[in-house]
């Protein structure tokens, strides 16, 4: 039998949808994760759940919808720091990172969002560049002492600095705007640790 979602919009949070398989329709349903396949991964959870009702007999349609409302992926669109704003989503290819910027720009102009970012060579990082080129947001390359990670050439980009916290730190305090880490997972801990580095500066100076 048949399952699907319907009327799936983009919010600023990810994703409203419908859910419908022969035992009904769950409405509205609120998926604060960006990305169509977010959706249909959403929409397989459910399914399952129905599937195994009888082991789940107090699994409602009410319980699906709140707990799909509240889910977190760490390291998924996740914000590391509020003042100044950073985020952190670890997309890889094209499909994710349109969604990533079709999100962010549902919030924030272009012009406000600077990407730090990082690819690996295998992940055709030129097409990806262009692609965030062209959606016209400013664009840090960050190094990896990786085997695995791209090594664009000097000048390609507006600034190219290592991928460490300290680094990350100054660069984002210095050049202001909403910044987004990406490219890859690797940078989640350095991201993490420089998000920790503001947090402590804006206490400093709130002192």
């Amino acid at each position: 039998t048949e399952y699907h979602a319907d009327r799936v919009d983009r919010t600023p949070n990810g994703t409203r949808f419908d859910y419908s398989d022969e035992r009904g329709t769950i409405k509205d349903i609120e998926l604060p994760l960006p990305g169509l396949f977010q959706t249909k991964n959403a929409a397989a959870v459910i399914r399952t759940l129905r599937l195994l009702g009888s082991a789940f007999p107090n699994v409602s349609d009410r319980t699906i919808r709140s707990a799909l409302s509240e889910t977190k992926v760490p390291g998924r669109m996740e914000t590391l720091c509020e003042k100044p704003r950073v985020i952190f989503d670890p997309a890889h290819n094209r499909q994710a990172l349109e969604s990533l910027v079709d999100t962010l720009t549902m919030r924030f102009t272009p012009e406000d969002l600077v990407f730090y970012v990082c690819f690996m060579s295998d992940k055709e990082p030129d097409a990806l560049t262009e692609l965030l080129r062209a959606k016209g947001v400013r664009l840090i390359y960050c190094t990896l002492d990786d085997p695995r990670a791209y090594r664009p050439e000097p000048g390609s980009f507006e600034r190219i600095i290592p991928a460490d916290a300290a680094s990350l730190a100054g660069a984002m305090l210095a050049d202001g705007g909403i910044s987004v880490i990406t490219g890859s997972f690797r940078l989640y801990a350095a991201a993490k640790e420089a998000a920790g580095l503001l947090l402590d500066n804006a206490s400093s100076d709130g002192r």
